[in-house]
């Protein structure tokens, strides 16, 4: 009797829980602009998806008629960006003025000014900072009011942390 309550109750458990969850894959191939993907982002509300198109230096940005949804995304925009030389992980400032880059190869942070908030078509290189214990720097994020940025890389499994004098300014 244990039994047949034990695998009934389990399985009660498990088809409420199934039955609670709902998964509905999409996906984008972008074989067709880029040879590989080394990092993807969005605006604030999911109208625009940035990729890094590596080993090329290509930022990839498109709009997305529905927030978050890749099946209603279009190519937008296709800047080079030669400073960065393999690049990983972008982040945005809050207002999408600036942009940063990990820069892979180069051990650095690559940071861009965006003539139009969350537009990568026009973008000026407005510095870098150089990582001094990573040789194989991964991913960055900012503390939200932009004082403070952290790294992480594949060198030693740390995650960094550098306080900057002005806000969202690593130069």
């Amino acid at each position: 009797m244990k039994k047949i309550f034990l695998t009934l109750l389990l399985f009660l458990l498990f088809q409420t829980n199934a039955s609670a969850f709902t998964f509905k894959q999409s996906s984008a191939d972008l074989q067709s602009v880029t040879q590989g993907i080394r990092g993807i982002n969005f605006n604030p509300d999911g109208t625009i998806m940035y990729v890094w198109d590596s080993p090329g230096e290509n930022m990839l940005q498109y709009a997305l008629s529905t927030p978050y949804d890749l099946s209603t995304m279009t190519l937008t925009s296709e800047t080079n960006m030669s400073e960065v030389d393999l690049g990983h992980h972008m982040e945005f400032n809050s207002d999408g003025t600036q942009m940063f880059i990990i820069d892979n190869k180069g051990d650095k942070v690559e940071q861009f000014t965006l003539a139009t908030a969350w537009d990568t078509s026009n973008v000026t290189h407005n510095g870098e900072f150089v990582i001094p214990t990573e040789d194989q720097p991964r991913g960055i994020d900012f503390k939200p009011d932009g004082t403070r940025f952290f790294t992480i890389g594949d060198d030693d499994e740390k995650v960094r942390s550098w306080t900057l004098a002005t806000a969202w300014d690593i130069d």
